[in-house]
């Protein structure tokens, strides 16, 4: 869902994603698919669609080990820009509770309309991106202080990424791109932020997990396997 001004979006104020907007693949992908699974509600075939932002928790392949790998590169002292706008996410078993919730509603017949719905799915707590992200680092044993972060500008950092992109094109014909791109940066100046109201209205819905204990957990294991991994590397733990 597009969310350029950061303010915050409901299921109608949202504009999503189409074959002609100027987003990635993969979110073009997510908007088409959403409008098509809305279109094919009828009489004989019940639908509704849950719109959910970047998931987390136990197993998380993504957003935990990309967020714990900044620390491990020294990356937790910097901090690109003014760190205002928010984002949303999703507590991995926050997200199962919605789609049982409504599957029940759909199957059940309830009165209020949910079939040809979309319904935003988040923790209910919006946080700035560093904000979480420090909270993954603290969860992981980071103990630097707020003197010890080095905020850098955005703009700074797009040129410098801008250059790093233009060699990688030149260098390798096109065939590879740097780890951070200026899309990635850019992405830090937009933020995401939902209303769950309509889900807390008509699904029932509401965060049984809070963000801190959420991160908690997906830290935990995501530490424990890397210490599994590094074990099985020495010889020390056989494979499963």
């Amino acid at each position: 869902m597009l969310s350029p001004t950061n303010s915050m979006l409901t299921e109608e104020s949202a504009q999503l994603y189409s074959a002609s907007s100027k987003g990635t693949p993969f979110q073009k992908a997510k908007g088409i698919a959403d409008a098509l699974v809305l279109e094919a509600n009828s009489a004989n075939l019940h639908t509704t669609c849950l719109r959910l932002p970047l998931i987390y928790g136990e197993g998380d392949p993504y957003l935990i080990p990309s967020t714990l790998g900044l620390m491990r590169k020294g990356q937790a002292t910097l901090q690109i820009g003014p760190n205002k706008k928010v984002f949303e996410h999703v507590y991995v078993g926050n997200a199962v509770d919605a789609h049982i919730m409504a599957s029940k509603t759909l199957l059940s017949h309830h009165e209020q309309k949910v079939d040809g719905e979309a319904f935003f799915i988040t923790d209910g707590q919006p946080l700035k991106f560093y904000d979480f992200a420090r909270k993954v680092w603290v969860m992981a044993g980071d103990r630097s202080e707020k003197k010890d972060i080095r905020v850098v500008s955005t703009s700074l950092v797009l040129s410098t990424v801008g250059l790093t992109e233009w060699l990688y094109f030149i260098f390798t014909l096109g065939t590879k791109k740097p780890d951070v791109t200026r899309k990635d940066v850019l992405a830090l100046d937009k933020g995401t932020w939902f209303s769950i109201e309509k889900a807390r209205a008509r699904l029932g819905y509401n965060p049984t997990v809070g963000v801190e204990e959420g991160i908690r957990r997906a830290v935990e294991l995501a530490l424990y396997k890397d210490e599994m991994m590094k074990l099985v590397q020495r010889g020390g733990v056989p494979e499963p």
